[in-house]
């Protein structure tokens, strides 16, 4: 049983790996993977995309050019928590009585 955000996801032109959240962009790339490099189309979990390569290929664009950019975070709550979490490392976040 999944809990939490779905794992499904919807390709179509002009959606960005940063348009799903996490756990769809962790099931895109698992059935990226088994389709292009381990040809395997019968294992992925959207069936529907068996014989879509090319939508794959421009959905992940962004991600397969640059694997680190923050930028392929989740446009939802990704970018929040990692913006939140430099804060908090940042000196300027804490009151310098705090620093001591």
């Amino acid at each position: 049983m999944r809990v939490g955000l779905s794992y499904d996801y919807d390709l179509a032109p002009g959606k960005a790996f940063a348009d799903f959240n996490m756990e769809a962009q962790g099931e895109l790339l698992a059935d990226y993977f088994m389709l292009k490099h381990m040809g395997r189309p019968e294992t992925l979990s959207q069936q529907r995309y068996r014989d879509s390569l090319p939508l794959y290929q421009e959905v992940l664009a962004d991600f397969l050019a640059d694997p680190a950019s923050v930028g392929n975070l989740p446009r939802d709550s990704g970018r929040c928590l990692l913006h939140l979490k430099r804060l908090t490392r940042s000196a300027d976040y804490w009151p310098r009585s705090s620093r001591n």
